[in-house]
């Protein structure tokens, strides 16, 4: 398999249709508080199953969205994140044994999430990746499909708005108690 950082060309292509501009706070915190290594480790496919147990922590967290995150370590090191997410799934999902994913379709879903999906926390994804491995969407038949992907995660972040509405209501109504 090609190492990801050969496949990825540029660091920012958002760079092509703006002027540079400082970071963010969000990022600029982000980058100063915690280094790539460390987020990597804290949103790892390891912790996709943890995120879809505590789906009420998770989707209401004060996790980075995907531009924070690019704006904060800069668009491979993002994009190399949701390569190692993305590549996860055909392994989880039956994909034959002998059909090849090349790692420039992953990189180019990983590209289309990014550019597509920027304000999506990574707490949620976790929980899109969980639920996606779970079967609660359409499955490959037989061979890796990024349109299967994508199309599931229109529908996650069709019921993760909902459901992040039920939790903010229900949690105006009944608030919890002071510590």
């Amino acid at each position: 398999m090609t190492p990801i950082k050969s496949i990825v060309k540029t660091d920012d292509c958002a760079a092509l249709f703006k002027a540079p501009t400082k970071l963010s706070e969000a990022a600029s915190s982000l980058a100063a508080t915690t280094t790539f290594e460390v987020f990597e480790k804290r949103y790892s496919i390891d912790n996709e199953s943890y995120c879809a147990a505590h789906v009420d922590k998770a989707i209401t967290a004060h996790s980075p969205s995907l531009e924070i995150v690019c704006e904060a370590y800069g668009e491979t090191p993002t994009i190399t994140w949701l390569f190692s997410h993305l590549a996860s799934l055909p392994l989880s999902t039956g994909v034959n044994k002998g059909v090849e994913i090349t790692p420039m379709q992953i990189t180019s879903m990983a590209r289309t999430i990014l550019a597509n999906y920027p304000k999506l926390r990574v707490t949620s994804l976790l929980v899109f990746f969980s639920r996606f491995k779970a079967g609660y969407y359409d499955h490959f038949y037989g061979s890796f499909d990024p349109m299967v992907v994508t199309t599931a995660l229109n529908e996650f972040v069709r019921w993760e708005r909902n459901e992040r509405n039920e939790i903010l209501w229900r949690q105006a109504r009944n608030p919890p108690p002071n510590q």
